[in-house]
């Protein structure tokens, strides 16, 4: 089974790196900002921070890099907390 647009950013964003939204295209994400705000609505939390990459015309372009910083508690571990 594949996994979902969604999985993927979570698992990407787990990692050192984090991901912007440039690299998010190679995995399939087309609009990242919109998936890490539909997951944070879901519970989970991301670092952000403001970098500068260059783009094609040779310029710089301003973007985000997300990293996950926590996912959700599931209703067991709620209760229990």
């Amino acid at each position: 089974m594949s996994k979902t647009k969604q999985q993927a950013v979570i698992e990407a964003t787990s990692t050192r790196q984090g991901l912007n939204r440039f690299e998010a295209q190679a995995i399939g994400d087309s609009c990242l900002n919109s998936t890490i705000s539909n997951l944070s609505k879901m519970g989970y939390q991301f670092r952000t921070e403001r970098e500068t990459v260059p783009n094609r015309f040779g310029g710089q372009t301003h973007c985000n890099r997300y990293w996950l910083v926590s996912k959700p508690q599931s209703k067991a571990q709620e209760a229990t907390a």
